[in-house]
């Protein structure tokens, strides 16, 4: 049988993400965790809880869930299956950590053009009195755009947003 872990066994924050959301997304989380149970089950492994959290726009790979519980390979404290309380409070914590991305993209394409480019981290960095050439702007964006066009869209800012921990 699976071993299970209940998220209560990793120090919290002071304000737990899940009190964050509003009652229609933790509703749908609920809802997608529970759609995704078989018959006479409770918890969901790592691949299943993998599959709602894409459904729901938070995909998430198995070492971060792992992170996120405390979960190591080291010491053999693998967790296998997350309960609904605990899979409520990793979606939360993705869900705002996304929110936040799209709220910074959206900051920083002030146009509203939808994409962000050059003249947007100029301003930026200046803004933030950050001193950056040209070519270190270009760096980053040749970095984060996955199509290659030189554009940014909120997409590949959120997919870098997460692999920095913004």
């Amino acid at each position: 049988m699976p071993t299970q872990r209940n998220a209560k066994k990793r120090a919290r924050p002071s304000t737990d993400p899940v009190d964050l959301l509003d009652q229609d997304r933790k509703d749908e989380i609920v809802m997608t965790f529970q759609h995704a149970l078989k018959k006479d089950e409770t918890t969901l492994t790592i691949s299943r809880a993998k599959k709602c959290l894409k459904n729901l726009g938070l995909e998430s790979k198995s070492d971060e869930i792992q992170s996120f519980f405390g979960g190591d390979e080291e010491d053999s404290s693998l967790i296998e299956c997350l309960d609904q309380t605990s899979f409520l409070g990793f979606a939360a914590s993705k869900a705002i950590q996304t929110d936040a991305a799209h709220r910074a993209f959206e900051l920083i394409d002030q146009d509203g053009k939808g994409v962000v480019v050059l003249e947007d981290l100029q301003r930026v960095a200046q803004e933030l009195g950050e001193d950056m050439s040209t070519e270190e702007l270009e760096e980053m964006i040749q970095l984060a755009d996955r199509s290659g066009d030189g554009l940014l869209t909120a997409q590949d800012f959120v997919r870098v947003a997460r692999k920095v921990n913004l």
